[in-house]
């Protein structure tokens, strides 16, 4: 069986769902059965800096790619 590479938003969709839909939604559903906030915060704290990673990562990947070249329509 060959293997078939994802595209990239394919692999953001996975990275979505199990980096924070499912542990906002996790933490969301302990908090609602069982009334602590603190599941939901750290949650929260870790998908948000889940989210700065992933977008510190983009940045840099940007900047080793250099100036993108394109042409001009006038």
């Amino acid at each position: 069986m060959s293997e078939q590479k994802s595209s990239f938003m394919e692999e953001l969709d996975l990275w979505s769902d199990s980096t924070i839909i499912a542990p906002i939604f996790k933490a969301s559903r302990a908090w609602y059965e069982v009334g602590d906030e603190r599941p939901y915060a750290e949650a929260s704290a870790a998908v948000k800096k889940a989210i700065r990673q992933k977008v510190l990562d983009s940045y840099r990947n940007g900047q080793a790619a250099g100036p993108g070249k394109f042409k001009r329509q006038r």
